[in-house]
Order: structure tokens, then C-alpha cells, then sequence
């Protein structure tokens, strides 16, 4: 068996973004927005051959954090995941690849009911800005059911914690394990994730508390991502 190495890569914003990034950053703490009632979510793709490539920006250590990867063909799955102050961690298989309409469905017939029975209407939805997420048709369902949205930064995966989820979820999910079918990486995906809410729901809450550091080192990069 072959194995690869990946590291998180920087993305190189211009000019431009960075002053988007400075301006929007600066308007969440004049509107004293509080981080802490936040849901941040997110789609990751999991496949039968490992992690591949992929790209996960993770903020444990100053060094780049590489994790092993199996060069083999193999199929995958698609996992919508999203998490709370409060240490939840939720996630949804997604057949197929993500489109609007499989977006707006899984927003309306099941997750926006989940949110609101569990934080009533105290929480701000963040979504990034994909294509799937933006359409006037997302747009209109978060709307009906009266989400406060946050307005998100584009090119910035660097100030999403769910990027640090998706890293711990990899680490614990890729731990040596060959999977034969996609049956038994979604079972594997969905123990990793039951074993992060039941034991360690406080690696979340820990993930929140750094949110306010971070988000003022970037204004102190002047919009650059670190």
C-alpha cells in the first residue's frame, strides 16, 4: 500500500479580498455579534481511498499538519456536518454531488427544524458562500423560516472551526482502517462522530473560546489569513 502525505494549504488572497476580509470582520465587532451563538457548517467529502488531497485548514500548531493518505481507486460520500456552542456536532450523508436543490431540501425539511428545536431562534446560521448555499432559492428558505444569517467572508476557510472538525474527523476516521464499500466508511464517519458528541463535546466548546483571538489576528494581518 502506497501513502502520500498532504498538508493544509495557504491561500493567497490579493489586495482586494483582504480589504473585504478587514471589512467584514470589523463590521461583525461594531455590530457586537456574538460569536458564541454562531452554527458553523459545512460540506467534506470522505473517501473509500482516504483523504487524498485535500485541502483542511487546522489551527492546532504553527506547523503544517499532515495527515496519511492510500493512493487507490475508490468511491466516496459527501457529509454536511455543522456545530454549536453547546459541543453538538451533526452530520448528513448527501448522495450525489451538492446542488441547490439537495441544499435548500436538506435545509427545509430537516435541519432548520433541528436548530430551532434545539436553540429555539438564538443562533446565527453561517453558511460559506458555494454556489448551492447562495441561490435565490436557499436564499428564500432561510428567509421563510426567519434565520438570522452571517454574513460570510469569501476566501476563508481559515476562520471557520468546523475546518478544525472536519481535521479531527479525518485523523480519527482514516486511523488505519480499510474500507471495502461505502457502507462501511458511513458507519465508520457516523461512531467517529457519535464518539466526538458523547466524549469529547468539549473540543468544540474549546474551538468557540479561540474564535475572538482569531478573528482579531486577522484584522492585525490586515485581512490576511493565518
Amino acid at each position: 500500500m502506497i501513502f502520500l502525505i498532504y498538508c493544509k494549504k495557504k491561500i493567497i488572497l490579493n489586495d482586494c479580498q483582504k480589504r473585504t476580509r478587514l471589512e467584514i470582520l470589523r463590521s461583525w465587532f461594531q455590530e457586537k455579534i456574538d460569536f458564541s451563538k454562531i452554527i458553523f457548517s459545512d460540506e467534506s467529502r470522505f473517501s473509500l481511498d482516504g483523504p487524498k488531497n485535500q485541502s483542511r485548514w487546522h489551527f492546532i500548531a504553527d506547523e503544517p499538519i499532515c495527515t496519511p493518505s492510500r493512493v487507490m481507486e475508490g468511491d466516496s460520500i459527501m457529509v454536511f456536518g455543522l456545530i454549536g456552542v453547546d459541543g453538538l456536532l451533526s452530520i448528513r450523508k448527501i448522495e450525489g454531488i451538492v446542488n441547490g436543490e439537495k441544499y435548500v431540501q436538506l435545509m427545509d425539511k430537516d435541519i432548520i427544524h433541528m436548530l430551532k428545536a434545539r436553540y429555539k431562534s438564538k443562533f446565527i446560521f453561517q453558511k460559506d458562500n458555494a454556489r448551492p448555499h447562495t441561490s435565490k432559492t436557499a436564499k428564500g428558505i432561510f428567509m421563510k423560516h426567519k434565520i438570522r444569517m452571517l454574513t460570510w467572508l469569501p476566501h476563508s476557510p481559515d476562520l471557520s472551526i468546523i475546518e478544525n472538525v472536519w481535521h479531527i474527523m479525518l485523523v480519527q476516521v482514516y486511523d488505519g482502517q480499510i474500507f471495502q464499500n461505502k457502507t462501511e466508511l458511513w458507519e465508520k464517519i457516523t461512531m467517529v462522530a457519535a464518539a466526538i458528541n458523547e466524549e469529547n463535546p468539549s473540543k468544540i466548546k474549546v474551538l468557540y473560546s479561540s474564535i475572538i483571538k482569531r478573528y482579531l489576528d486577522v484584522i492585525e494581518k490586515h485581512g490576511d489569513n493565518i
